[in-house]
């Protein structure tokens, strides 16, 4: 009886969670459904489509204006659960910055990384990070200027996310519906 009732407290924590960000998100967010299937690791959700890498990161893309049309969310899982630290989120986020300043010869002025955020509990980890590229005047970088990464760990997988967009409200509300529907499937187990 006790493992029910740590389960259904569980859930409803996660519920209690995802509508507390739900509440944050645009409307357009708030209504998008989704499926998710925790064997496989996937998510579906109306708007977007979905392509898998032979790396076995899943690529989505909003195909809808809800969403910012061309938005993308990536997520992998990984078999090993590792959550990360701060520190380990922040030093991540500088080696891809470094990478990405490489990449656009000289037309960035400079990319602003956010402070991670970590939380956890007994059956979930957490942890996330925003990057902004700023163009030099009138250049185009080729990339979405506002980017949200991180990771959701459960007790048997750790799945890495990462959104991007034009719009800062688009990047943080899409992937903050994927994540929720990750943590949901995590408090699940």
């Amino acid at each position: 009886m006790n493992v029910l009732f740590r389960s259904l407290a569980r859930l409803t924590a996660a519920a209690a969670l995802i509508v507390a960000c739900g509440a944050a998100l645009p409307a357009a967010a708030r209504d998008m459904k989704a499926s998710v299937d925790a064997k496989a690791g996937v998510i579906t959700m109306t708007g977007w489509s979905r392509r898998v890498a032979e790396t076995t990161t899943i690529f989505y893309t909003c195909e809808d204006d809800s969403c910012g049309r061309g938005s993308i969310v990536s997520m992998r899982r990984q078999m090993k659960p590792n959550a990360l630290d701060g520190e380990t989120l922040r030093r991540n986020e500088n080696r891809v910055a470094e990478a990405i300043r490489e990449r656009a010869g000289g037309k960035i002025a400079r990319i602003e990384i956010g402070d991670p955020v970590s939380s956890k509990d007994a059956k979930l980890s957490v942890g996330e990070i925003t990057r902004v590229i700023v163009p030099n005047s009138g250049e185009d970088v080729g990339l979405h200027l506002n980017w949200k990464s991180g990771y959701v760990t459960t007790p048997e997988f750790t799945y890495t996310l990462a959104g991007s967009s034009d719009s800062r409200a688009h990047c943080d509300a899409n992937y903050n519906a994927f994540k929720a529907a990750l943590m949901l499937m995590g408090a699940r187990k």
